[in-house]
């Protein structure tokens, strides 16, 4: 029973369910779940639950899904209008298929990590990537350059820690030693 909907523990943001586990019988067929996904009327949907009602309304779903709902990483409770849409949009291509999709970057302090290209050292530039700034970017087209880069602290792959990079590239970033 998905009760994640309604405030049962007033102020705690926790994802609240209720789950019933049963002990496998002798009966060689799998019994099927009893799926309740609640909006409202708590008290209704636990009572028609019980009493093996089916329904799918404003407050309250109540529906039945077999064993193999339960074999894949992450269970979604849906109702079954909801689980027709999502088997749906699971076959549909996805978006990475037609476009390189990459993620925006928020450094909380754009003073210290994002350089004109010019501040790159010429013998450490794959510590610098290109920063595209989303007032630079047009629709369809990538710059071929851009004038400012964003300090990233990779290596081979691998995170930096602060000490590592500043005892590698303090010189490099003009940073004096005993600042580091």
């Amino acid at each position: 029973m998905d009760l994640s909907a309604i405030r049962v523990f007033e102020d705690t943001g926790i994802y609240v369910i209720l789950l019933i586990v049963q002990r496998k019988g002798e009966n060689l067929s799998e019994p099927k779940a009893t799926i309740v996904k609640c909006q409202d009327r708590v008290g209704h949907a636990l009572q028609d639950a019980v009493e093996g009602k089916k329904t799918e309304g404003k407050f309250y779903s109540i529906h039945e899904v077999g064993q193999s709902a339960f074999k894949t990483e992450g269970w979604l409770v849906l109702t079954p209008t909801e689980a027709a849409i999502h088997g749906r949009l699971r076959n549909l291509p996805t978006l990475d298929e037609y476009l390189e999709v990459r993620q925006g970057v928020l450094t909380g302090a754009d003073d210290v990590f994002i350089v004109d290209n010019k501040a790159v050292p010429d013998d450490k530039p794959s510590l610098f990537i290109p920063l595209l700034r989303d007032r630079e970017m047009q629709p369809y087209v990538l710059p071929k350059r851009t004038s400012q880069s964003l300090f990233f602290p990779f290596l081979d792959g691998s995170k930096l820690t602060g000490k590592e990079a500043a005892r590698r590239f303090s010189e490099d970033l003009g940073v004096p030693t005993e600042a580091t």
